[in-house]
């Protein structure tokens, strides 16, 4: 398995490196790359303003990931986002279909 941490999205802290990647591609018949808990924080450390703003960075996170695996948006064949207030499903709705349509 190869693990992509690449400089375009916020640093994985040394101490927990051995047990955590932002994305795993696992070797299988075909290839699979799977992130996991992007957050709407910046390659520089920093978290946008408002909802809006993260989930733009945690977007911007998980195509520079896709990238770093010589992968697209084409290549996405599930996402999953997890939202803590019911208010930000509309936001998501149309960030996504602008986004990710």
């Amino acid at each position: 398995m190869q693990t992509h941490n690449p400089p375009t999205v916020w640093p994985v802290p040394e101490a927990f490196r051995a047990i955590y990647a932002h994305a795993v591609e696992a070797p299988a018949a075909a290839r699979q790359l799977h992130v996991s808990g992007q957050l709407g924080v910046t390659p520089d450390g920093t978290m946008r303003p408002g909802f809006a703003g993260q989930l733009d960075a945690a977007m911007d996170n998980v195509e520079a990931l896709l990238a770093a695996a010589g992968m697209t948006r084409a290549d996405v064949v599930r996402a999953t986002f997890f939202l803590t207030r019911a208010e930000d499903l509309p936001p998501l709705g149309e960030a996504r279909r602008r986004r990710w349509a």
